[in-house]
């Protein structure tokens, strides 16, 4: 039996193998061996946030240096 992209490592195919006195799972693509059943497992939906901006204190965006103004750009010579 073939389990398409079930391989935890690559997302590879696993194939189930069974030897003398023992059966195992093991990748096609890159040899990870597993010696239980995959389970499918369920997917959590992600929600996407907007970024919230925060207020800086202007004393430590000078201690770093850091401008409002875009940075200038390397003139050619």
């Amino acid at each position: 039996m073939l389990y398409t992209k079930a391989c935890p490592r690559c997302q590879g195919d696993i194939t189930r193998v069974e030897d003398v006195g023992d059966t195992y799972f093991s990748c096609v693509q890159c040899g990870f061996t597993s010696y239980k059943a995959p389970v499918p497992t369920a997917v959590a939906a992600i929600t996407a946030t907007r970024p919230v901006l925060t207020p800086v204190d202007r004393s430590i965006a000078r201690k770093r240096k850091i401008s409002r103004t875009p940075a200038r750009t390397a003139r050619a010579a």
